[in-house]
Parts: structure tokens; C-alpha cells; sequence
């Protein structure tokens, strides 16, 4: 492990092209950038992941409104099976399980209280997400080779990836009003059950729970960068009461939204080293 660090990043702000001899972890928490990975253009959207191989240049752009927020982490590994396994998960994952978010501040937590065996600590979470998404990787595969054996049957004539920006792009123009599967099925021209199975079938979650964590990622932009109580946010992002609001982002972050203020402030661009 070298280093982990949280960073915001401003409209405007652009990452220069370069490349180091290690791996490094980018996750991005809020946002949406223009990706270069070995001189090809990728978009990297929120909760995306991209796994940077030693020597390969990679930079970003960030150039719309929203505020970009990652978790970085920085690492070497010196096992060539570990290294064997990372070849396989090299690249973008457009998802990965919410453990592995939950692994990524673990090992920031470490570096940053530095109690006794924080290094091996934050060495076996790291081992974890290279194992989740090497998993993950293969599950993909299988999936795709099974719908090419025809063992997968879908109804309709759009893909599930089609199926899912559409509702991403409802629910993204809509959230801060009331949802329901029902009503946004009908808008988009599903029905509800087929429009959630393909939903989950591609994010690896349902519908409800990707509006419960949109919407708490809208809630903290206003929480870090808007001078709006918790009771003003709330209506804002979808809640129809500070209750309501402080539950549900509890379920999700585990942790109210006052106390994850006062640790946000006290976390950006703070660089940790091991």
C-alpha cells in the first residue's frame, strides 16, 4: 500500500495525462468525468471504478456542473499470482458491490487513525476488492457467454442496457419529486416487473435502491457545498420530512448527516501514506 486520499474536484479542473509504476484505484463517489485510459476515451459516471494498470497514462477532464468526488488508492503488489488475477480486472467496471466502497474507506480509516497493524489491515481489505472484482469480472463473462447460448431469454426488443439508461435518465430529471416503479414504467413504455428485472440484472441492485443512494448523493453535495440546513435539504432531494431523510441516509452511509459533514470537512485532500 502506498497511499489513499479523498479529492474533490471542481468544474474546470483537468488531470494531466501521465502514468506511474504502480496500480492505483479510482472510485468516484460523485460526478461525472471525461476518463483517458491508454490514449482511449471512456466517460466515468458515479459510482463507477477504474482499476489503472503500472505504465499506462490515464487522465480525466472534468468540464460539466456537478462536483467530482473520488476515493483514490495507490499500490503495488508483489505476489505474480496477485498480479496474474489483476490483469483479468483491469480497466472500468461501470459497477461494483457497495462492499467494495465499504472496503475503499475502511482502508482509509486505517491510514488515517494508524492504530497497530493498520498496514495489514488495509493490506487485507485490498485483497478483498481484488478478489470481489476479479469475481465479479468472471460473473460478468458467464452472463455474457449464457445469453450468447441462448440461455438467456428476454421479452422485448431492447437490451437491458438500453432499458436502464432510460430509467436512470427519468429518475435522474425526477427525483426530487415523488417516485414509484409503477408510474415510471408506464412513462417509459415497461412493464414494471420486466423493467426491474433488467434494472437489477445489469446495476446489480433494485430500482429503490438506486434512488435511495442518488439522492443521498445529492444530499451530501448540498450538505458540503450549500449553506442549506438538513430541514431545507431534505424536500430538496426527495424526502418528504427530516425524518425520513435522516433514516434513509443512515441506511445508506451509515452514519447521520451531521456527522457525516463533520467528517468530509475533515477528510479532503488529506493524502495518506503507508
Amino acid at each position: 500500500m502506498i497511499w489513499v486520499s479523498r479529492y474533490d474536484y471542481e468544474k474546470g479542473i483537468q488531470l494531466a495525462v501521465h502514468a506511474h509504476d504502480y496500480y492505483q484505484i479510482i472510485y468516484l463517489i460523485n460526478g461525472d468525468i471525461n476518463f483517458s485510459y491508454g490514449g482511449e476515451p471512456y466517460p466515468l459516471n458515479r459510482g463507477y471504478c477504474a482499476v489503472i494498470s503500472p505504465g499506462v497514462e490515464h487522465g480525466f477532464i472534468h468540464d460539466n456542473q456537478s462536483v467530482v468526488k473520488t476515493l483514490d488508492v495507490k499500490f503495488r503488489i508483489h505476489s505474480t499470482r496477485l498480479n496474474q488475477l489483476m490483469k483479468q480486472i483491469i480497466g472500468l467496471h461501470a459497477t461494483v458491490p457497495k462492499e467494495m466502497v465499504v472496503l475503499l474507506e475502511q482502508i482509509k480509516y486505517e491510514g488515517t487513525h494508524q492504530q497497530p497493524f493498520f498496514r495489514e489491515m488495509a493490506s487485507l481489505n485490498l485483497l478483498k476488492i481484488v478478489y470481489m472484482l476479479h469475481r465479479k469480472s468472471t460473473e460478468a463473462q458467464t452472463f455474457s457467454h449464457s445469453r450468447l447460448l441462448g440461455m438467456e431469454v428476454l421479452s422485448g426488443t431492447e437490451d437491458g442496457q438500453a432499458i436502464v439508461e432510460r430509467t436512470k435518465e427519468y429518475i435522474q430529471h425526477h427525483y426530487s419529486g415523488e417516485l414509484r416503479v409503477a408510474d415510471m414504467a408506464k412513462r417509459i413504455g415497461f412493464h414494471k416487473n420486466y423493467m426491474g428485472q433488467m434494472f437489477k440484472r445489469v446495476c446489480g441492485q433494485s430500482i429503490s435502491m438506486y434512488i435511495k443512494e442518488l439522492r443521498i448523493g445529492k444530499a451530501k453535495e448540498l450538505l458540503t457545498y450549500s449553506e442549506l440546513t438538513l430541514k431545507e435539504i431534505a424536500p430538496e432531494v426527495g424526502f418528504k420530512n427530516i425524518h425520513h431523510f435522516n433514516r434513509v441516509f443512515k441506511q445508506v452511509e451509515g452514519i447521520s448527516p451531521g456527522q457525516w459533514k463533520r467528517k468530509e470537512i475533515q477528510g479532503i485532500r488529506k493524502d495518506i501514506h503507508f
